[in-house]
């Protein structure tokens, strides 16, 4: 057995060098790549001194043989709590600190042992001790991280919300903070940027875990997620240029069930707002047969949707007595002339995507010649009906008609 005097001795001698230990797990945390320890995360000398005084009570404790958290333990770690949340600093990221200190201990004990046997076995009889009292650390750890982190954490996620609003809504003219906001948000002034609107959450998991799945992609570096009542805002940085940027904005399509808006991509920040306007008048261009639209490859889309007098005087023109007929019959007249269309005038082709005879595509496009007053024969006029049936107030006022026949008794 050791004796308590050994015991002190070796714990006396690591108190002596807390500062190697305080290196020691700093290059560890750096090593792991643990989040709020790298040199540019702001790790001053505050940060150094309190890992001192946490590992000084610590080593002092387990040296007179205590294995519970004493008044001035819990006073020194509470600090080093504070600190890290004013970092940002998650709960595993903390915990995993701890273990990582409680392991930086035990080596710095085992490097003062000497060739003496007393040495030997007075670490054997610390370990447990170390152990044991970093069980107490890390469930005081976490008791207290709930207590204190959710007001900070909304504090934070307030700072970084206003931040990035001022990015996506002004330029730096306009706002002395807006470069202020860039660095705190690690946003690059240069790379690839694109800014997606995304409509009208559908559910509560759209909303909250957007901002990871986007980051999760592969064609993407980092996003930012501004979130509002009625969309949410997200500012793109892309790994290259030439990633596609409508797969991304399908992607989130699919994920989040609700329409996309796409800007023009970008290359410096200062056009983040700009990019951001154009995300909106994309995502109002929207619809059901166009859930995702790009902005400066959408043209026609975007034009339809800006004006729409313009647009309801074309669909009146265009389609003419089609208009007047039930839902029941007008639908698959438009539905037939569109996808007729949209397969380059094939009956054959067209016939296959609505799953019908080709004489039915041929009855119905005769039928719609007949009812709106034109001949597909006639180039202007078929562009015309092909503007018509497919602008977002034509197609979301076939798709309001369809729901409510089909919910009639």
């Amino acid at each position: 057995m050791s004796s308590t005097a050994d015991v002190e001795s070796l714990t006396r001698r690591a108190s002596s060098g807390v500062m190697d230990l305080v290196d020691d797990v700093v290059t560890t945390l750096r090593a792991d790549d643990v989040p709020g320890w790298q040199p540019d995360d702001g790790l001053g000398e505050a940060v150094r001194f309190v890992m001192r005084d946490v590992f000084t009570e610590f080593l002092g404790s387990v040296g007179r043989g205590s294995e519970r958290m004493t008044a001035a333990n819990i006073e020194t770690i509470d600090r080093a709590i504070h600190l890290r949340l004013d970092q940002g600093a998650t709960l595993p990221d903390v915990l995993h600190s701890h273990r990582v200190g409680g392991a930086g201990i035990w080596r710095h004990l085992a490097r003062q042992v000497s060739d003496e046997v007393a040495d030997g076995k007075a670490l054997i009889a610390l370990t447990p001790r170390i152990f044991g009292l970093l069980d107490q650390y890390s469930l005081h750890v976490e008791a207290r991280y709930s207590e204190l982190g959710g007001p900070t954490a909304r504090r934070q996620a307030d700072v970084k919300a206003s931040l990035l609003d001022t990015v996506l809504s002004c330029t730096p003219l306009q706002d002395p903070k807006y470069w202020d906001g860039i660095a705190a948000l690690h946003i690059p002034r240069r790379g690839h940027f694109v800014v997606l609107d995304v409509a009208h959450h559908t559910s509560p998991a759209a909303q909250t875990d957007l901002e990871l799945f986007m980051s999760a992609l592969r064609a993407v570096d980092s996003a930012w997620v501004r979130r509002g009542t009625r969309s949410q805002t997200v500012l793109l940085s892309l790994r290259h240029a030439a990633a596609r940027i409508e797969d991304i904005a399908s992607a989130v399509y699919e994920r989040a069930a609700s329409p996309v808006g796409l800007s023009s991509p970008f290359t410096s920040i200062e056009h983040a707002a700009a990019a951001c306007a154009e995300a909106g008048v994309a995502v109002a261009s929207t619809s059901a047969r166009k859930p995702v639209v790009r902005y400066d490859t959408d043209i026609l889309d975007i034009m339809l949707a800006s004006s729409p007098r313009v647009t309801n005087t074309l669909v009146v023109t265009s389609l003419g007595q089609v208009l007047n007929l039930p839902p029941e019959r007008s639908h698959p007249l438009v539905d037939t002339v569109r996808t007729w269309l949209r397969h380059n005038r094939s009956v054959n082709a067209a016939a296959a995507a609505l799953y019908c005879h080709r004489n039915t595509v041929n009855y119905r496009l005769r039928r719609f010649e007949v009812l709106a007053g034109g001949r597909f024969t006639d180039e202007s006029w078929t562009r015309r009906v092909a503007l018509a049936v497919n602008s977002p107030q034509l197609v979301t006022a076939l798709e309001r008609e369809r729901r409510h026949s089909s919910s009639r008794p």
